[in-house]
């Protein structure tokens, strides 16, 4: 296992001291809660079909494929996020700055789980290669 997991997992905690000290900074309402609970439930369902389409990827055994699916994946979360925002900004529903913030911890959980996805993926094929035949 390498470093990168640390790194992503450190920009997770981080992530998550962030939206403390947003709730601190701008108070508890029920508007910051239903941004709060949008966000982290949006994140865990992108977060469960990542993983078996990472899973589904990897599977694959050409990791240009698996490359595709994760800059792709990236690319969609992104996305998500910036219309997940303008659509609480227009519409008043909940807090955007509780999305966002929650909604990005989900993100960096993703992308470590996918850090270790691939390593262990690495790994299993660096251990087919090694046995002789």
């Amino acid at each position: 296992m390498g470093w990168q997991i640390y790194g992503i997992g450190a920009i997770a905690v981080l992530s998550g001291a962030l939206l403390v000290l947003a709730i601190k900074l701008m108070g508890w309402s029920a508007e910051m809660g239903v941004g709060i609970a949008s966000g982290l439930g949006l994140g865990f369902v992108l977060l469960v079909l990542g993983y078996f389409g990472t899973r589904r990827a990897l599977r694959e055994k050409d990791m240009k494929a698996a490359m595709s699916h994760a800059l792709g994946g990236f690319f969609f979360r992104l996305v998500t996020l910036v219309a997940g925002v303008f659509a609480l900004v227009y519409t008043g529903w909940a807090n955007p700055l509780g999305f966002a913030l929650s909604y990005l911890v989900m993100v960096f959980a993703f992308l470590a789980l996918e850090v270790v996805m691939v390593q262990n993926a690495l790994d299993r094929s660096k251990e087919d290669a090694a046995q002789p035949r």
